[in-house]
């Protein structure tokens, strides 16, 4: 079994994250996420995004077409989410569990 590759991005308003390259991934949320996205999804495949606040917080993401059944993030100041997602097909990433969330 392959190890899990992780990426580590700063936040943007519009993101597009690849998973040719990653299947977790730990954002470092400045700001809103207005436009959220991942492209070359594998259905069948899990998927983590681990969503650290800033100091600042009161942030959030917009979720879109994309995205079934997504929990918000927590939005208090220097706060942990973690959200898991399966691909399905089309593209469309499937929540796979609520949002845990942790201060």
């Amino acid at each position: 079994m392959r190890p899990r590759r992780i990426a580590v991005l700063a936040s943007s308003q519009a993101m597009v994250l690849d998973a040719y390259y990653a299947e977790t991934f730990v954002i470092l949320l400045r700001g809103n996420i207005t436009s959220f996205k991942v492209k070359n999804v594998t259905p069948g495949r899990k998927y983590v995004f681990i969503v650290k606040t800033d100091p600042v917080g009161g942030h959030e993401i917009k979720w879109g077409a994309q995205w079934k059944d997504a929990t918000s993030i927590f939005a208090e100041p220097d706060s942990t989410t973690v959200l898991c997602f399966v691909a399905i097909t089309g593209g469309l990433m499937l929540a796979n569990a609520p949002g845990a969330w942790a201060a």
